[in-house]
């Protein structure tokens, strides 16, 4: 692939600027994700670096816990649900019943919900 540049301009003084070796599409507009857009996991803090596309790269969108060879490991779309597993699994982790809350409260904003 090419590397092309991207270029937001708005009506106003200002227009934001980013390189990307991928295909424009909605996921790509903006190439790097702090979080994983499904569960909300600072990206940073997993071991595997995020999970896997279809091609076997790594997908700078979600973790490794939520996405595996370009699927969803959690087939539902039911957000509520969701976040109760993900509350689960933080405190069979070793979270407490209140961090497990505070840090999946956002979760329905998130890219893969915010349709939902």
């Amino acid at each position: 692939m090419t590397e092309k540049d991207l270029t937001i301009k708005k009506e106003s003084n200002y227009s934001i600027t980013t390189k990307t070796t991928q295909p424009l599409n909605k996921e790509s507009m903006t190439t790097e994700f702090k979080n994983c857009q499904s569960c909300g996991m600072p990206l940073k803090r997993d071991e595997k670096g995020g999970g896997t596309n279809v091609d076997g790269s790594i997908s700078k969108m979600y973790c490794s816990y939520c996405y595996d060879k370009g699927e969803f490991i959690y087939k539902g779309n039911n957000v509520k649900e969701f976040q109760e597993l993900c509350k689960q699994k933080m405190m069979e982790g070793g979270h407490s019943k209140f961090f497990s809350w505070l840090f999946t409260r956002g979760m329905k904003r998130l890219g893969r919900w915010k349709n939902n």
